[in-house]
């Protein structure tokens, strides 16, 4: 049975002759974090069709560095995924009382943000909500990262892009685990006696009764 790897993208800031640019080259696999590296990821979550769905845009930044602006681009989903705002309450930017300015096209989507305050460490910055149209491909829909840029860093940026799932309703799946076994039953009696349940599982439940 062969590994799984991830192939991670390295963004590098260049400064030649006043001149800013972005290079971007596939360095493959990596085995642990490693200092001096900012890595940025989009969640990979699943839904259905006229859904809305939030994807989390995360980060870890090295440890004793800090940045109080970052600019960021994302592509991929336009064909298939309704992009509707940005969810910012809970995350760093939000936290550290940043402002955040969004311009969409017909293909890219572009945040910029920043303010007094700085930020640090690792966790969502913030989230990308999605409304999944009734017209929408099944299969995996991306939302990659095209350019990353924090402050003026010359820190090297690696990111790993996700995206949603969509997905057909299998009704009887109520774990969304692509079977139905004894463990979706369950869940259905929980749903039954008001037992709480995950919001995923709520609403398919939900689906499967209308």
């Amino acid at each position: 049975m062969g590994t799984a790897t991830k192939t991670y993208i390295v963004i590098l800031r260049l400064v030649i002759n006043s001149i800013h640019s972005i290079a971007r080259m596939d360095i493959g696999s990596l085995p642990h974090f490693q200092e001096d590296i900012i890595y940025l990821s989009v969640d990979s979550v699943q839904g259905f069709r006229e859904d809305t769905i939030l994807v989390s845009v995360n980060v870890t930044i090295p440890d004793g560095i800090t940045f109080s602006s970052s600019e960021l681009s994302f592509d991929g989903f336009h064909d298939n995924l309704e992009f509707l705002d940005v969810k910012t309450e809970g995350g760093l930017i939000d936290n550290a009382g940043w402002s955040l300015y969004l311009n969409e096209t017909d293909s890219v989507l572009i945040s910029a943000s920043g303010g007094a305050n700085t930020i640090s460490g690792e966790g969502a910055l913030f989230w990308l909500r999605f409304a999944v149209p009734d017209t929408a491909l099944y299969g995996f829909v991306p939302v990659n990262v095209t350019s990353a840029i924090f402050d003026e860093s010359d820190l090297t940026i690696i990111y790993t892009n996700g995206g949603i799932q969509v997905r057909v309703i299998d009704y009887g799946d109520v774990s969304l685990d692509g079977e139905i076994h004894a463990y979706d039953a369950s869940l259905i009696l929980k749903h039954l006696v008001n037992y709480p349940l995950e919001y995923q599982h709520q609403e398919l439940i939900k689906n499967d009764s209308e």
